[in-house]
């Protein structure tokens, strides 16, 4: 089904946001239903699946949790297809998942804020921030904080061709993380911020970490630059 990306958009926020923020967060928007498994969520993003039959629209949702994907296919109750955990995207040395307290959990993924697709190649783009998993923006990646964390940066690539059996593909390692774009066709990736550690802003990276460009070419071996 072809619905513009604004109304598309203007569903998820209404999925994602509380009752009654949502049915008060705009003219011409309406609350269908919420997702309570998705209330950590910080971003959103659409894909079209061309079928037999209707094509099929599915919401991708990323936060705390990981990422999720749904059907779309009745907007009124949003079909859970399937999910990368938080424990799947642990890497080595991390600590273990701890969802506690619910004011701030102590070992999450995190953050993917601005979420990217490549809609011909349907890959998600994870941005993993460096205060992921317990880490800080202070510390130096791969040296344990206070909290035994990593504080690695980088990008996960994800498999979506098939939204019901979605697949990580790869993690690229960056020195950024906050958040991540593409650009040229999602060929390459920019990746930028959060802040910068003690010892980059010695570097002179003095206002947050800079953009760092990865070559997606490959998506089971992205290269960095």
């Amino acid at each position: 089904m072809r619905r513009g990306l604004p109304a598309l958009l203007a569903l998820g926020v209404a999925f994602l946001a509380p009752a009654g923020m949502a049915s008060a967060a705009s003219k011409n928007v309406e609350h269908f239903t919420t997702l309570e498994e998705a209330k950590n969520a910080t971003a959103i993003n659409f894909l079209e699946y061309e079928r037999r039959g209707p094509d099929l629209d599915v919401m991708l949702v990323t936060g705390r949790f990981g990422l999720k994907t749904y059907s779309l296919a009745d907007p009124e109750d949003p079909a859970l297809l399937d999910e990368l955990t938080a424990e799947d995207l642990r890497l080595r040395g991390d600590p273990p998942v701890d969802f506690t307290p619910d004011s701030a959990p102590r070992s999450t993924f995190w953050q993917n804020e601005d979420m990217d697709v490549d809609r011909d190649r349907k890959l998600a783009l994870l941005s993993r921030d460096p205060r992921a998993y317990g880490g800080s923006t202070i510390d130096d990646p791969g040296t344990p904080n206070a909290n035994n964390a990593t504080n690695i940066a980088g990008v996960y690539v994800v498999d979506v061709r098939d939204p019901s059996r979605i697949k990580l593909l790869s993690f690229q390692q960056l020195p950024t993380g906050h958040t991540t774009t593409c650009i040229n066709d999602c060929e390459w990736l920019w990746t930028g911020g959060p802040a910068a550690t003690e010892r980059q802003q010695a570097l002179g990276w003095t206002f947050g970490r800079p953009i760092i460009a990865t070559d997606l070419r490959n998506p089971r071996h992205p290269r960095a630059y």
